[in-house]
């Protein structure tokens, strides 16, 4: 018969599977630190030798590390960045693969918030109003910052959604993320009147997420992408114009300037007169 004895779970184990699970559905994200030990085993209710045996269990998953000498451990990257530094500054000096990049976002972020307005429960809603909250102008600093609060805003709409699959995918391509709003913001924020109407576009993409509005989700999002691409065209349209330009200005000042005889044509000497 296909059956095995059952066995009691060890409470050390119980410990393991409980941080596994936080590990795999993204409430542990890569980088985070534990609490300390003697925290951690006040909040899960164990022993202190109980614990250092789930962490050496952990640990010798790979699922986290030590760090500061051994007196702690973070969260391991279980995923590594789907793109290299070399590939993400080829993305930046090749700006026609932008397209692709915004295709992208259209098509996994669309069904990220279609589906997160199907099975947001009332914490991913609070955490959706928390990270939009934080890209208010008075509640960040620099571009940096605001870049960074503009991308937790999108993975706070991924991480709703509920599919360990996508929300590790889209947590692969964070650099990539990172970088295509920080390069937007730096352009569309110089201006109010457009940082207001991105600031509207967020607020409607939320707004459809927490009324559970599939359609209205997605096409909110898709509504966004469509402006940011469009302005970034015009954008890097105008730069070129602008580099053409400046190389008439820079040949104009090099070239010599023609004298009063230069660039006439002398008058044809008269015939010469016999009487």
């Amino acid at each position: 018969m296909p059956f095995e004895p059952v066995q009691n779970q060890k409470i050390a184990a119980r410990v393991v599977s409980q941080i596994e699970q936080l590990i795999l559905f993204g409430v542990l994200s890569p980088g985070d630190a534990l609490p300390p030990e003697r925290d951690l085993a006040d909040q899960l209710a164990v022993s202190r030798p109980t614990l250092r045996d789930a962490l050496a269990e952990l640990e010798e998953r790979a699922l986290i590390t030590s760090h500061d000498k051994g007196r702690g451990y973070r969260v391991q990257a279980l995923v590594t960045s789907a793109f290299s530094p070399q590939l993400l500054a080829l993305f930046q000096r090749y700006p026609e693969t932008f397209a692709d990049y915004f295709q992208f976002r259209r098509d996994i972020e669309g069904l990220a918030v279609e589906r997160a307005a199907r099975y947001a429960t009332a914490h991913d809603r609070e955490l959706i109003q928390l990270a939009f909250d934080r890209m208010a102008p008075e509640a960040s600093g620099s571009l940096e910052e605001e870049a960074e609060a503009d991308a937790a805003f999108h993975m706070a709409l991924v991480d709703a959604c509920h599919n360990t699959v996508m929300i590790h995918m889209m947590r692969s391509i964070f650099d990539l993320l990172r970088s295509g709003v920080f390069q937007s913001l730096s352009e569309l924020y110089r201006d109010q009147d457009q940082r207001r109407q991105i600031r509207d576009q967020h607020r409607a993409i939320m707004d459809a997420v927490l009324a559970s509005d599939e359609r209205a989700a997605r096409q909110a999002l898709v509504d966004h992408i469509d402006f940011v691409e469009d302005w970034f065209e015009q954008a890097g349209r105008l730069r070129r114009l602008d580099a053409m330009a400046l190389k008439r200005v820079e040949k104009a000042q090099t070239s010599p300037v023609p004298g009063p005889s230069q660039g006439r044509r002398s008058p044809k000497s008269s015939p010469a007169r016999h009487d």
